[in-house]
This record gives structure tokens, C-alpha cells and sequence, in this order.
């Protein structure tokens, strides 16, 4: 009877249940919401000999899955409780597929939101931004919550840098390295390389992207090549060449000026020391020599004049200024200073040394 069948149900939780229309003297379809609300993936299958068309359309209409009537032919039963049993198996299957994802999910915004850089998650079908982490607000002027929806492509100053990317295939495999110039909330640009990698994210492909903002950098870069041609240009006037020696690999670098003043074009050889003493005027290299030995024990700044003779044979006289660098222990490990073309002041002095004659 009803109350029996409702005493089953509190001790098993059934995958089927075949149900009788009539249970000793009562309805047994009543039984069939309080079915559905405590074993929500339960099948039912309504049995009786004597139910017509519209007791069949109630019993499925209350949440019954099949109708079978007596008697019940073995092969249509088998048949029903076959369906029964494969729904529930590809419910659980769904539900198993639903729970990894879900976890999946969680897994990967833990891991994005516990990541130093600024990342967000977009559609891949349309671009709208499904996730973003905390970080995002600083490279972009925005908080996730506002960010969210939002099209990826409206925070790029060209669209087709993002479009690009959305358009890439899915098995692409991660692309590094990726330019992003990007536009603030507030209209303000931002250069920026991204990482980007395909993940599955609420159940569709989206496009992972990790930014690193290079806005800083860039500008520090612009700012030395700013300061770079300003030097050279105060080099050019003064007729002032800088040069550095590294005392640790014996690399020597010349700016461009020292080039021109010992009359060479501007990285048309490499300079060292030996090249160094090989362009000054025999008479002088001795001296120069001299200086350069005395560098190693050297505790203040050396000067020295010299004359070069510049592959045309044409000589010039310069003046040069050396400071040495040493670490904690005294040890020699950096040389710097200036060249400076002094060949008028010199021949001034010599004329000037004639005419007193």
C-alpha cells in the first residue's frame, strides 16, 4: 500500500521504480511528486490493467517516465527498464563530467588568481571577458566586476591585436610573447605582452591571456635613447669621445665621437688597448704606455696628452682623462674616461711659441 511504498523510499534511494496505479486502496500517482522531490533522478515506470488514456497522460504529467500496461509484455518491459537504466548511467556520467569541470574550474582560478600578473579569460566565440583577477585593475584602469562581459577587444588599441588571437586555433599550444598595445578605462594607452593559451572555461573554449606591462620599460628605453643622442650631440660640439675598459674581460667600448676623432666611422672596428697604442704617434706611445701600466695602482684620476695618427695620416692632438674603479679589495675592475680633440688649441700654442720667437 502507500504508506509501505513510502517506508521503502525513506530506507533506499531506488535508481527505477515501478509503480502500480492503484497501491491496495489508494492513488498510487500520489506517490509520484514526493518521488520527484527526494530522488530528483529516479525513473518511474507506471504499471496497471485498467488505467485508460487520460490516466496514462496524468501519470506522466506528474513526472512519471513510462506508461506500460497489464500484462506487461516481457519485451517492452526489458525495453523500458533498459532506457531507464541507460538515462541514469548518462546522468551520471553528465553529472561526473559536471563536477570535474566545476572543480577544474576552481582549480584554475585559484592558480590565476594567486599569479602575479594581471590575467583575464575570454569567449573564444565572441570575445566577451568571462574572468578576470585582481591585478587586471592596475594595467587596466578597471576592476573585474568591471571588466566582466566587456569585449576583450575594446581594451586594445587596435582590435586586430585580439582578434588575432581569438582566431588562433584552439590546439595551437600556448603563444608567448604576443604584443598588446592596450587603452585604460580612462582612454590612457598601455604596451603590454601577453601570454595566451586555450582553456576551457564554463563549458566553451576561451582564451587565457597573462599580461606583462612594458609601458615602464619602454619608456625608460625611450628616455636613455633620448639621453644616448644628447650625449652624443654634446660629444660632437665639444669634440669629446668617452670610452670605458672593462678590467675583468678587457672589452673596451668608444662612443661614437671617439670613433671620429681617431678618424674612424662609428663601429668599423673593435677597440682594445693594443688598437689603442697602435694609432698613437710613435714619439708619444711610450708615454701613453707609461699610463696605462700606472693605471693598475692608480687611486685617483690620470691625465695625458698624446698625439693620434689617423688612417690618413694626418695627426691630432688629444687630450685624454682616465678614472680607475676598484671593488672592496682594492682589485682593478673598470677604467672610464674621455678623449677631447685639442689639435687647434695645440697649433695655436705652436704658433703662438714661433711668433714669440
Amino acid at each position: 500500500d502507500l504508506a509501505q511504498a513510502e517506508a521503502a523510499l525513506r530506507l533506499h534511494d531506488p535508481g527505477v521504480i515501478l509503480l502500480d496505479v492503484r497501491l491496495g486502496s489508494e492513488f498510487g500517482l500520489d506517490l509520484i511528486p514526493r518521488v520527484r522531490a527526494e530522488h530528483p533522478e529516479t525513473r518511474i515506470i507506471v504499471i496497471t490493467g485498467h488505467a485508460d488514456t487520460d490516466t496514462a497522460i496524468e501519470a506522466l504529467r506528474r513526472g512519471a517516465h513510462d506508461f506500460l500496461r497489464k500484462p506487461v509484455d516481457p519485451v517492452r518491459l526489458t525495453r523500458s527498464l533498459t532506457n531507464s537504466f541507460e538515462t541514469l548511467r548518462l546522468q551520471a556520467e553528465k553529472g561526473e563530467a559536471v563536477r570535474r569541470l566545476v572543480s577544474s574550474e576552481q582549480r584554475l582560478r585559484a592558480i590565476v588568481e594567486a599569479m602575479p600578473l594581471p590575467v583575464t579569460i575570454a569567449r573564444g566565440s565572441d570575445g566577451a571577458i568571462l574572468y578576470a583577477n585582481a591585478r587586471v585593475q592596475r594595467l587596466f584602469g578597471c576592476t573585474p566586476a568591471e571588466m566582466m562581459g566587456r569585449d576583450w577587444r575594446e581594451f586594445a588599441v587596435s582590435p586586430q591585436h585580439p582578434e588575432a588571437l581569438l582566431q588562433a586555433r584552439p590546439g595551437a599550444g600556448t603563444l608567448d610573447d604576443q604584443e598588446f598595445p592596450g587603452r585604460r578605462s580612462d582612454g590612457s594607452r598601455f604596451r603590454a605582452i601577453c601570454s595566451v593559451q586555450w582553456v576551457e572555461f564554463e563549458g566553451a573554449p576561451g582564451v587565457l591571456a597573462a599580461y606583462v606591462d612594458q609601458t615602464g620599460r619602454l619608456q625608460a628605453e625611450e628616455a636613455l635613447r633620448r639621453s644616448e643622442a644628447s650625449l652624443a650631440a654634446a660629444e660632437e660640439i665639444a669634440h669629446l669621445g668617452s670610452w670605458e675598459w672593462d678590467a675583468a674581460t678587457g672589452r673596451v667600448t668608444w662612443s661614437h665621437e671617439h670613433y671620429r676623432i681617431f678618424g674612424r666611422e662609428p663601429g668599423s672596428f673593435t677597440p682594445s688597448v693594443p688598437a689603442l697604442l697602435e694609432a698613437i704617434h710613435p714619439q708619444d706611445r711610450p708615454a701613453l704606455e707609461a699610463k696605462v701600466a700606472e693605471m693598475n695602482t692608480a687611486a685617483g684620476p690620470l691625465e695625458v696628452e698624446y698625439r693620434v695618427v689617423r688612417p690618413d695620416r694626418t695627426v691630432r692632438h688629444l687630450r685624454a682623462e682616465a678614472k680607475p674603479e676598484r671593488d672592496e679589495g682594492g682589485r682593478l675592475t673598470r677604467v672610464y674616461g674621455f678623449v677631447q680633440d685639442i689639435t687647434a688649441r695645440k697649433l695655436s700654442e705652436i704658433e703662438l711659441g714661433r711668433s714669440r720667437e
